[in-house]
């Protein structure tokens, strides 16, 4: 019950995360920028922009990902590469770079680093969303506590439980697969990555189910 009710209102977290975005950069979105989102999907943009096509008609977007992908706007230009190793791009190519839930994706702590080093490199400007260690929901396996278990319990779990983290069995491929797929972030560790940064959290019964992390002036 209690993860399908995360689930549930996990979209709702989503648009009030947007309409904080338009709220902190919307002087310099309407001015016309550019915009890295890193794991940006062009669906998503294409939504958005057909919602909010003058917010940001005048933006030039980049959609960078590990594998390309195609988008139907002039303005949004998809680029396949990584994360951690953002070597393409030139120092404050971007006025903004934006992220939803991909650094706790990209490896471990000092993968984390990188990408994180990159973000403030490259962009004048950052907003990044990254889920909470300590939300007793874990939000892709939606299992309780599923980070604090040990790791051959999460394997058995992995199994048998549907979300995101299922393995279809046993193997080395699948336990790896386990073990790096996800690592999210401690307040402590945001804190060390984006040390000038403000963080804001998100709540879920009154616990920090997230943080948001931005440097809008």
């Amino acid at each position: 019950m209690i993860p399908k009710i995360v689930k549930t209102v996990s979209p709702n977290f989503r648009a009030k995360r947007d309409e904080l975005f338009r709220r902190l950069y919307g002087d310099l979105i309407a001015h016309g920028c550019t915009i890295l989102d890193i794991g940006g999907e062009p669906y998503y943009w294409e939504k958005s922009l057909g919602s909010h096509a003058e917010f940001y008609r005048s933006c030039k977007i980049t959609l960078l990902n590990p594998k390309q992908q195609q988008a139907n706007l002039p303005n949004i230009i998809c680029v396949a590469g990584d994360a951690t190793d953002m070597r393409e791009f030139a120092d404050q190519s971007f006025d903004l770079v934006l992220s939803n839930a991909v650094i706790e994706h990209v490896g471990d702590f000092e993968q984390q680093r990188k990408m994180a080093n990159n973000v403030q490199r490259v962009g004048r400007y950052y907003f990044l969303h990254s889920a909470n260690y300590y939300f007793p929901i874990e939000p892709h396996s939606f299992f309780p506590f599923f980070n604090q278990l040990p790791l051959f319990m999460q394997y058995g779990i992995a199994r048998v439980w549907p979300g995101q983290t299922h393995i279809p069995d046993f193997s080395p491929k699948s336990l790896e697969y386990i073990r790096t797929k996800v690592r999210l972030l401690k307040w402590r560790e945001v804190k060390e990555l984006f040390p000038r940064a403000k963080i804001e959290k998100e709540k879920l019964w009154g616990l920090n189910k997230s943080f948001i992390v931005h440097n809008a002036p």
